[in-house]
């Protein structure tokens, strides 16, 4: 409980999981991801890798071609945090 506390997810992760749980199991393109959250290549790429690093999502491909797919850790994220996706 200590670890999630000290690295929260933020409400742009909670966006991220949100939109990966929507493109099902095909995932979606960095580029798609990156022009759907209307950030930067740098902030979307920090928030990947601390998702990443979490067992959230995981990414298949290379480079342009990069798919992000939500893991079942991230489902169960999204759904526990769901209370904070009402209130937006």
């Amino acid at each position: 409980r200590l670890k999630e506390i000290q690295n929260p997810v933020t409400g742009m992760q909670i966006a991220i999981l949100q939109i990966l749980s929507e493109s099902g199991s095909l995932g979606i393109q960095s580029g798609q991801l990156r022009t759907k959250l209307q950030t930067s290549r740098q902030l979307l790429s920090y928030h990947m890798k601390q998702l990443s690093e979490r067992n959230f999502v995981e990414s298949n491909g290379k480079g342009r071609a990069l798919h992000w797919l939500l893991l079942e850790e991230g489902k169960i994220k999204l759904e526990n945090s769901a209370h904070l996706v009402d209130i937006a």
